[in-house]
């Protein structure tokens, strides 16, 4: 079964979890609340935070940073401008459409319902 974290479950009465409590919730789950998601294995309108990875220097970037939540677009992406991809992408708007991005369909994802 694929689980999600629900967005009520990341906010409380307006303010953001402590990394505690976000700690404590999600060690709290069962073993499958954990399957990883792809970009690609997403629905377009599904919501969705990139997965932590690593920063460019390759220190980690953890739970503890501000994630813009992303809706998944119907849109395809072969390239941008000068750059052509060479593994299929799709596009996801911000929350607030303030911007959009490209995203490899191997992208891992934590899925936002």
């Amino acid at each position: 079964m694929l689980h999600a974290i629900k967005s009520e479950e990341t906010s409380h009465q307006g303010a953001h979890m402590s990394p505690d409590t976000i700690k404590a919730h999600l060690c709290n789950q069962p073993d499958d609340f954990y399957h990883m998601f792809t970009f690609g294995q997403l629905k377009v309108g599904d919501k969705f935070i990139e997965f932590p990875t690593q920063h460019s220097d390759g220190t980690p970037v953890g739970l503890t940073g501000v994630f813009p939540v992303f809706t998944k677009t119907a849109e395809h992406i072969s390239g941008r401008k000068d750059v052509q991809y060479t593994t299929p992408h799709g596009a996801a708007a911000s929350k607030m459409r303030t911007f959009f991005k490209d995203f490899p369909h191997t992208t891992l994802v934590i899925r936002v319902v």
